[in-house]
Order: structure tokens, then sequence, then C-alpha cells
């Protein structure tokens, strides 16, 4: 028996429902279906403000390690 597969793809939640079909492609029943909530990658809030990014120490050390690289190898000229 086919079947179809819907998502429903949020930013902090990931929801499914799985559908059995017929032969004409009509919905016939519901299979099975959830949803799966992440956290939201984000400090909690203070005094009525978002909180900061947790991303934000990896960023800056990366971006460091970048310019780093920059300065010790720079492009050189190709002609």
């Amino acid at each position: 028996m086919a079947w179809r597969l819907a998502l429903d793809m949020g930013t902090n939640s990931l929801g499914w429902t799985a559908f059995d079909l017929a032969d004409s492609g009509k919905v016939i029943r519901l299979k099975d279906a959830g949803v799966r909530i992440f956290s939201d990658g984000r400090e909690p809030s203070a005094n009525g403000r978002v909180g900061e990014s947790l991303a934000v120490e990896r960023r800056l050390a990366r971006g460091a390690r970048r310019n780093l690289d920059r300065r010790l190898h720079p492009k050189k000229p190709t002609s």
C-alpha cells in the first residue's frame, strides 16, 4: 500500500505525519504523527529581552582563526 509523509519544519521543531493512500492517491487514514521540539539555542531571556546566541563564542574564535590564517598565508598574485 502506498503512503505519504508530510513534514513541518519549524525553527525549533520538526513535525511529521504519515498517511495511507488509496490507488487513486486519496488519503485513507492517518498512519502516524509526531513532533520533536528542540532547544532554542540561546541563553535564557532576562528582563523581557531575548538571550544571547550560544554560538557567539564559537563564532568569535572561528573569526580569529581565519584572520590569523589570512595574515600568515596571504594570497599570492597569479600573474
